[in-house]
């Protein structure tokens, strides 16, 4: 089905897609790869204004035209309209693997998630901690390089927070056992609702619900030299205040290429 919701007035068509992945450093085959992380979930309207279940074999299903049931969003559609993606996307309809795609070359470096539900098994027996890496990550170590392993998305805080500490060092003794630890890291993704201020930057603060989980989890975090994820979706900001959130420090863009020129950018608009 057609997605219906906002683009925020953006017309989404292979040049936008271009304008904005090409400066992350991505070709137009990256544009396809990234494209086919659409396969878990679904789209929350508070999120994004559109709303409905992700496909698990979205490259397949966009071949087909429209299909019921099926979130296509306008970025999604010009996959298949637009001569250069649509080539990538009947390359990559063909692997089988994770979530319908197999990802190779230099896209073979992902990160893989423990689902919130999955955290608490995983926390209080090593012995879980091994069937979910036997399944999850084990079968794909020939072919795919995992950068990390996420335990929990935005859990903290939550019923699951007080579990994410035990869970990643669960997990990390996995990767101990199996020399993996260089390659692989553990970590968490929250959101900034962790946060009980975040402006200025220099006076951000946990809430006082977070902070005890967050502090434990640092801890370890710091100890692998992993990083700590942060879910950010600065379309509130412009949505919030257009005004004066300014686009394209919303959309981290900026003309200039110096630091000076960025420093300028923000400080222009903040």
């Amino acid at each position: 089905m057609a997605a219906k919701g906002v683009t925020g007035g953006v017309e989404v068509g292979p040049s936008h897609l271009k304008e904005v992945f090409f400066r992350m450093g991505l070709s137009d085959k990256g544009i396809v790869v990234l494209s086919g992380a659409h396969t878990l979930g679904r789209a929350h309207p508070e999120r994004s204004g559109f709303e409905g279940p992700w496909t698990k074999d979205l490259l397949k299903e966009l071949l087909k035209g429209e299909s019921e049931g099926l979130l296509k969003l306008p970025m999604h559609k010009v996959l298949v309209e637009d001569p250069k993606f649509h080539s990538y996307v009947e390359l990559y309809k063909q692997f089988l693997g994770l979530n319908g795609m197999q990802v190779h070359e230099k896209f073979r470096k992902l990160f893989t998630s423990v689902s919130n539900q999955d955290i608490p098994s995983i926390a209080l027996s090593q012995d879980a901690a091994k069937s979910w890496f036997a399944t999850n990550l084990e079968p794909y170590l020939n072919d795919i390089v995992f950068s990390y392993i996420t335990v929990g998305n935005e859990a903290i805080p939550g019923d699951y927070a007080s579990y994410i500490a035990s869970a990643m060092q669960n997990l990390q003794n996995i990767l101990n056992a199996g020399n993996l630890a260089s390659t692989t890291k553990v970590t968490t993704v929250v959101s900034t609702g962790v946060l009980a201020t975040s402006y200025p930057p220099s006076s951000s603060a946990f809430s006082l619900e977070a902070r005890d989980n967050l502090i434990k989890i640092l801890g370890f975090l710091s100890a692998q030299g992993s990083p700590l994820m942060v879910n950010v979706y600065p379309y509130f900001a412009y949505a919030a205040e257009p005004k004066n959130a300014a686009l394209r420090l919303c959309t981290i863009y900026c003309q200039g290429t110096s630091s000076s020129g960025w420093e300028l950018e923000i400080s222009e608009h903040v």
